[in-house]
């Protein structure tokens, strides 16, 4: 039949066995795999004898059929080491590997997605897969994707942080069937072939996991305030801002949903303020918002309250950022600095600064009131918000000010990663010969007609009653009905 599986303890730091076709050493049946239209392996299934095999707990294995290879992954429940019975063994495709790997707590600002998988992938690939920097982005290695305004998921795993960064980019990624990881790869041209009375079958629409219209949470309430202080008018309730996209059939369907935000990525940018208002406590703010960290607007602590104010641009702001520092003093109050954040007119919220000899940054998230719409601006006042005696040489150094904004961009990336559309003629086709998998199948003259369709789903066999078949999954992944149920059950209902 021609294959050879490879057999590698957990870290691929010893081959364990090479089994062939010529030398079976344990293996019963053949092979089935499953893989995904983008090339990610899914799962292979086959019967052996362990105390042949040397399948150890996850271990890695890689399936090559007349040279060519078709899968590889972790098996992590083998059986016995001593099993002399032929049993069913499953290996799950390399992404089993990156669920068990955690981020490091590293946090990023203003780099591109391509960038920070690389960065990550340098630094936590485990050594049962295989990083290579040209497989992140256009093939050059170095693009660095759409930026994001800040990365930080210090207890997800690898797995879960490459889910969000793709949706947040709007790509694919998975690992391929030479254990490599991919992450934004151009997609490949559709697979197209002629029916010519090959297997074919039709498969139930699977409408359920129907989204043409979707939300994504931005910012819901306020966060980042010390010593709350938060006063909204008219409806009394904060906004809850959305980043949104919609499918060409909306119209049709009208499904629509919300989504929270991946793990990790804000959807929210940083924005230098417009201007700073010189008639407000007459002090010059144009330090706080040049772009230079070494530069500053001084606020002194004197008998007449000071303080610098400024507005930001029109759009969606929802937040601001500060860097500060200000020194601790003898008889100064406690409630001497602080800050006012006017977002839309309406949301107001004020906290007290806190002492700090090192640069400090202050984040606040404060959306506006529930009743704007539209697009508005915010305005900060930061300085001495009392008049003091009694206490001199006291200064407040404001070194930036960043209003946050509506990451308009990424928030339509992440919405549209969750648009589905159902497929109304889904359909499986079976071929002889082992194809790689691509993201799009065409069928010419099936007996649907000529059929285009998402092909997620490539399901393989090469046993002795079925070598070298291929079934491809034209928009279904072919579930039952009872499957279905179950999955709605658990997940209360969402696709």
């Amino acid at each position: 039949m021609g294959f050879e599986l490879k057999v590698w303890n957990a870290n691929r730091s010893q081959v364990l066995n090479t089994i062939t076709s010529v030398t079976p050493s344990g293996i019963d049946g053949g092979f089935k795999w499953q893989r995904r239209g983008n090339g990610g392996c899914i799962q292979l299934d086959l019967t052996g004898r362990n105390d042949r095999a040397k399948l150890a707990p996850r271990g890695v294995v890689r399936l090559k059929i007349d040279g060519t290879s078709h899968f590889w992954g972790i098996v992590p429940d083998p059986p016995s080491a001593d099993s002399a019975d032929p049993e069913a063994v499953q290996v799950l495709g390399g992404r089993e590997a990156l669920r068990r790997v955690l981020l490091d707590g590293r946090a990023y600002r203003d780099r591109g997605v391509f960038a920070i998988v690389r960065d990550l992938l340098s630094r936590l690939c485990p050594p049962s897969l295989i990083y290579d920097a040209r497989l992140i982005g256009d093939g050059t290695g170095t693009d660095a994707g759409p930026t994001l305004g800040t990365y930080y998921s210090p207890t997800s795993t690898l797995e879960a942080a490459l889910d969000g960064l793709a949706k947040s980019a709007g790509v694919d990624w998975d690992v391929d069937a030479e254990g490599r990881i991919f992450f934004g790869r151009p997609a490949p041209v559709a697979f197209e072939v002629a029916y010519s009375g090959r297997g074919w079958r039709r498969l139930r629409v699977q409408g359920r996991e129907t989204v043409t219209r979707a939300l994504v949470r931005v910012a819901t309430a306020p966060a980042g305030w010390e010593g709350e202080s938060i006063l909204y008018t008219g409806s009394g309730v904060p906004a809850t801002v959305v980043g949104v996209a919609e499918g060409p059939q909306h119209g049709l369907y009208r499904a629509e949903a919300g989504f929270e935000p991946p793990e990790g990525v804000a959807l929210v940018v940083p924005r230098a303020p417009e201007r700073w208002l010189p008639d407000a406590l007459n002090l010059d703010g144009g330090a706080a918002m040049d772009g230079n960290d070494t530069t500053y607007s001084a606020v002194p602590l004197t008998t007449t309250q000071k303080g610098i104010e400024l507005e930001s641009p029109l759009g969606r702001p929802v937040g601001v950022e500060v860097d500060y520092t200000l020194s601790p003093a003898q008889n100064m109050p406690a409630d001497a600095y602080g800050v006012l954040l006017t977002v839309g007119g309406s949301a107001l919220a004020s906290m007290s600064l806190a002492t700090t000899q090192d640069r400090r940054t202050l984040r606040v998230i404060l959306p506006p009131d529930a009743n704007t719409t539209g697009t508005w601006r915010a305005r900060l006042l930061v300085g001495a918000l009392m008049a003091v005696s009694g206490v001199s040489g006291i200064e407040l150094r404001v070194y930036g000010v960043r209003f946050l904004f509506v990451d308009e961009a990424a928030a339509v990336r992440v919405a549209s990663s969750f648009l589905q559309e159902p497929f109304a003629s889904p359909a499986e086709v079976t071929l002889s010969g082992l194809t790689q998998p691509r993201p799009t199948a065409i069928v010419r003259d099936s007996p649907d007609g000529d059929v285009t369709g998402p092909a997620d789903l490539w399901e393989y066999e090469h046993s002795p009653t079925n070598p070298r078949t291929v079934r491809i999954r034209l928009g279904s992944d072919g579930q039952s009905d009872t499957a279905r149920a179950i999955k709605f059950a658990v997940r209360g209902g969402s696709g």
